[in-house]
């Protein structure tokens, strides 16, 4: 992608949303195909939102399929933006308009829109999810902490294609556990035992590992902004939405500090 180089000195790539914030509702291919990467990775987000609302797991499925189809033909994009080039805030502020409006809406599109529905085994583990007396009641709470689980995601599949390789991916398998600041009892040890490292190299390895995830969550958080200005606080914001009662085990600890 295109980097630009803001007054402080270090260049940033141009992302998904500051692209399809740049073409509005253009039919910029770019554009279309940074929004449809971006519906993708929030649908779940987006359902958990509406369930946590009240509406039944069919009707849920059914809005949410509707609510991206109509991103998707950039029908959201001509809006005003208040919350400024946080796609995050954008897509939550249009999902409630959306809902609000749905009962309004005369001829319903078509189930689907075109886009492929979450597998039905993602949706049964959210159905699980949100049946935990620990999962946050507050739609607004629900849909952040599983945005923040879907920049975790993101960060541990680029970090795990880094580690590519036998010996590698055994190193990231072994770490992996240990870099949201888990505290298994004995864990350094028993990953020093399986790959063989004495306990000055494994410290550095786990460093190491530590540090990819660094810049993975940083990267995946920066494609949802438009201002590189708002990625602290945004980062402040996802390590706020794992720290929540119900988050992964592990992740209330990550790798940012």
């Amino acid at each position: 992608m295109n980097s630009e180089t803001p007054a402080g000195g270090m260049p940033f790539e141009t992302t998904r949303w500051s692209v399809v914030l740049a073409a509005g509702a253009g039919d910029g291919t770019e554009s279309r195909r940074a929004l449809a990467e971006l519906c993708r990775l929030y649908w779940a987000p987006a359902y958990v939102w509406l369930r946590r609302r009240g509406l039944g797991r069919a009707d849920a499925q059914d809005l949410t399929q509707d609510f991206f189809a109509h991103l998707l033909a950039n029908e959201g994009l001509t809006q005003p933006r208040p919350e400024g080039g946080r796609f995050r805030s954008f897509l939550l502020r249009c999902l409630a308009n959306f809902q609000a409006d749905a009962h309004r809406r005369k001829q319903a599109q078509r189930r689907g829109g075109g886009q492929a529905p979450l597998a039905l085994d993602a949706l049964d583990a959210m159905e699980r999810e949100m049946l935990s007396p620990s999962v946050p009641p507050a739609p607004d709470a629900a849909f952040d902490r599983r945005w923040a689980e879907v920049i975790v995601a993101q960060a541990d599949a680029a970090v795990r294609r880094e580690y590519a390789g036998p010996r590698a991916a055994a190193t990231f398998e072994n770490l992996r556990p240990l870099v949201f600041g888990a505290r298994e009892e004995g864990g350094l040890a028993k990953a020093g035992a399986a790959l063989g490292l004495r306990d000055g190299a494994l410290r550095m390895a786990l460093s190491r590992l530590r540090e990819r995830f660094r810049a993975a969550l940083r990267s995946e958080v920066a494609q949802t902004l438009a201002d590189p200005g708002e990625l602290r606080a945004e980062l402040g914001h996802l390590i706020e939405a794992l720290a929540q009662p119900g988050g992964p085990a592990g992740t209330a600890a990550t790798p940012l500090g």
